[in-house]
C-alpha cells in the first residue's frame, strides 16, 4: 500500500461507520409566495446508538438530534429561516430520531447543510452545502430543454474556502488511479464495510407548488404530473445495480465508495437510467427543475418582460398564457 491509503481507509472507515443504520429524509418544499417549508427527519438505529456510546459526550450522535444542534446549523441555512418545530422521539426498534421543521419566507435565500457535514472554519459561509438558485427564463433553450416563461430551482454546492489573493499555486496532479494492490486492499474489506452501511437511506426531494414542465437531469412519475423531483434517493438494502444485483455488492462499486471516489466512472453507470427505474439509487447531476410562475412569482420576475420563442419575434409576458393557477376544489 501507499501512504495515502491507510490515511484513505480511515476516512472511509469514519463515514460509512457513521452511515450504518442512518436514516435522513429531507424534503423542501417551495409555495406560491416563494417561500419554502423543509422537513428534516434524522434516525439512528440502536445499534448505532450503542456503538457511539464509548464516545465523549460532545461527539455521541444524540447530540446530533437535539434542538440547539438544529439551531446551530439553522444559522447557516440563509437569511430569514426560522425552526418552526423540534421534536426528538423514540422511533421503530429503539432508534432515536429528530424532526425538525424550518421556514423560510424566501427559497432563493436557502441553503441545506446535512446534520453530516463539517464546519470548515467559522462562520456561515464556510459550511459546504447546497445552496437553492431561483431564477426565471426570457427565452427558449438553443436545444428545447427549457421554455420561455418558466420559473427554475437549482440547487449548487457551496461553502468552499474562498479564493486567495495570493498568486496561483501549480496546479495539483490528478490522483493515481487504482493500483492493484490498492484495489485488492479495499476488496478485502469490503464485506467489513458492507455489513456497516446495512439500514442506510438518505433521501433528499424537491417539491414544487406547479406540476414540474421538465428538469436537466431527469425526475421520476414524469408523465403524471408529478410535482416533486427527487436529488437523492438511496437504500442500501433495496438499491440494486445496473445489473439487478444488490448494490453494494457491486465489488467494483464499493471500492470506489472506500476510496471515497464519488464521482468515478463506475459509480454513475451503476445509476444511469435511475429516472425510470426505481431500483436504481437516484442521484441528482446537477441542473434545473423547471415549472410555470405562479402570481407572485409573475409580479416579480416577469411583469412587464418580453419573452423570445424560437423563430419568432419576442412578445409580452402574459400570466394568462404562462401562470399557473391552483387546481379548483372538486364540488
Amino acid at each position: 500500500m501507499t501512504d495515502r491509503d491507510p490515511i484513505r481507509i480511515g476516512l472511509a472507515a469514519l463515514v460509512l461507520a457513521a452511515a450504518g443504520c442512518l436514516h435522513i429524509e429531507t424534503k423542501i418544499v417551495l409555495h406560491a409566495d416563494g417561500s419554502a417549508t423543509i422537513t428534516e427527519r434524522l434516525n439512528f438505529s440502536r445499534k448505532l446508538l450503542d456503538m457511539a456510546a464509548s464516545r465523549k459526550a460532545d461527539l455521541q450522535l444524540e447530540t446530533l438530534l437535539t434542538k440547539k444542534a438544529a439551531l446551530e446549523r439553522m444559522q447557516s441555512m440563509g437569511k430569514g429561516i426560522k425552526l418552526a418545530s423540534h421534536e426528538v422521539r423514540n422511533g421503530p426498534k429503539g432508534s432515536k430520531e429528530s424532526v425538525a421543521v424550518f421556514k423560510t419566507p424566501d427559497l432563493a435565500n436557502f441553503v441545506y447543510v446535512s446534520p453530516f457535514i463539517p464546519r470548515r472554519e467559522k462562520g456561515p459561509d464556510r459550511v459546504p452545502g447546497l445552496k437553492t438558485v431561483v431564477w426565471p427564463t426570457y427565452h427558449d433553450h438553443h436545444s428545447w430543454a427549457y421554455l420561455a416563461g418558466w420559473m427554475c430551482v437549482d440547487f449548487r454546492p457551496v461553502g468552499l474556502p474562498k479564493p486567495s489573493a495570493k498568486p496561483k499555486a501549480k496546479p495539483v496532479p490528478p490522483a493515481p488511479g487504482r493500483s492493484p494492490l490498492e484495489s485488492q486492499t479495499f476488496r478485502d474489506l469490503r464485506p467489513v464495510f458492507q455489513d456497516l452501511m446495512k439500514g442506510m437511506k438518505i433521501k433528499v426531494v424537491f417539491e414544487s407548488y406547479a406540476p414540474i414542465r421538465t428538469t436537466r437531469f431527469g425526475w421520476r412519475d414524469s408523465a403524471a404530473g408529478t410535482h416533486k423531483a427527487d436529488l437523492i434517493d438511496f437504500s442500501a438494502d433495496e438499491n440494486m445495480d445496473a445489473y439487478s444485483f444488490p448494490f453494494l455488492e457491486n465489488e467494483e462499486v464499493m471500492v470506489d465508495l472506500l476510496r471515497l471516489d464519488f464521482g468515478s466512472a463506475w459509480l454513475k453507470s451503476n445509476v444511469k437510467g435511475w429516472q425510470s427505474n426505481r431500483t436504481l439509487p437516484a442521484l441528482h447531476s446537477g441542473g434545473g427543475i423547471f415549472f410555470r410562475p405562479s402570481a407572485h412569482y409573475f409580479q416579480k420576475f416577469f411583469k412587464g418582460k418580453m419573452l423570445k420563442h424560437h423563430f419568432k419575434p419576442a412578445i409580452p409576458a402574459k400570466f394568462e398564457k404562462i401562470g399557473w393557477r391552483p387546481a379548483k376544489p372538486k364540488p
